[in-house]
């Protein structure tokens, strides 16, 4: 989570939590965002279905991300996939379906109410199918901006794709796309960019790096460009992350030092939370 409510500008504090977590959660019962069911492939963004409608996995919900507001309460940007014309599956046909970013409200972080309206849609007609796994932060130097870095996708997960991203002034409802990319390289594929603000002034950018799993890049121009730091940060090939370790979530401590959460894959069907 990224918290705003004390600190809206970019700085450490913003990930700064007073203790650590934990290692053991348990699950909530109640549903935060649910999928669109078999009935509804083209809803409208603020929709809600009741629980017991179909769903047979035509439609999703993932990616979630959380910002605690200035003025008081939460807004949760998500990824909804949906099926595209042609390719009926949907989210059962992950590589051929389509995806946009949508928000919902909360001002408890636990009962969400879905906005009205598209964060971010997709450009099918440049060829990008997909964008994926929003990260909103603050803007460095930039008081009362916010950027979204994302991943944009063209087609299959085998496939190269980039990280790009947009910039909000109106608290995160109304997004621009930035141009050129903030991170790309032939014959490599991105996912789940998360940022972290670092005591210098520098933005470190972890993400999942399909084949190898969790590295970094650096940047030192308030997080426009990247380089890439030597080496893989959580490298995937263990009993809970033999198949995929990704969608990293760092928070830092008060003590200065850090926690990262992630999700590996121990096979294709099944998922944990590391």
């Amino acid at each position: 989570m990224i918290d705003l409510s004390a600190i809206p500008t970019a700085s450490p504090l913003v990930q700064t939590v007073p203790a650590d977590p934990g290692l053991f959660w348990v699950k909530d019962n109640a549903i935060a965002i649910d999928a669109p069911p078999d009935d509804d492939i083209d809803p409208r963004p603020d929709t809600r279905w009741p629980v017991t409608t179909r769903r047979t996995g035509l439609c999703g919900a993932v990616s979630p991300r959380v910002v605690a507001l200035t003025g008081g309460g939460y807004r949760l940007y998500y990824t909804q996939i949906l099926p595209r014309p042609g390719f009926p599956a949907g989210a059962n046909d992950y590589e051929n379906a389509t995806t946009r970013i949508l928000s919902a409200i909360s001002s408890d972080g636990s009962a969400w109410t879905p906005e009205p309206g598209v964060r971010l849609a997709p450009l099918l007609a440049t060829g990008e199918l997909r964008v994926v796994s929003s990260e909103v932060v603050p803007m460095t130097g930039k008081e009362g901006q916010l950027r979204m870095y994302y991943e944009s996708c063209p087609g299959r997960q085998s496939e190269p794709n980039a990280i790009k991203s947009a910039i909000s002034e109106d608290g995160g409802l109304t997004w621009k796309r930035e141009p050129d990319v903030r991170l790309a390289a032939d014959n490599r594929n991105y996912a789940a960019p998360r940022i972290l603000f670092l005591n210098d002034g520098r933005i470190r950018l972890y993400c999942y790096e399909r084949g190898l799993g969790i590295i970094s890049v650096l940047s030192d121009d308030g997080g426009l460009t990247f380089k890439q730091e030597p080496g893989v940060r959580i490298a995937q090939g263990g009993v809970y992350d033999a198949f995929t370790a990704f969608a990293p979530e760092i928070l830092r401590l008060n003590d200065g030092s850090y926690v990262m959460y992630y999700a590996g894959y121990g096979a294709p069907n099944r998922a944990y939370i590391l």
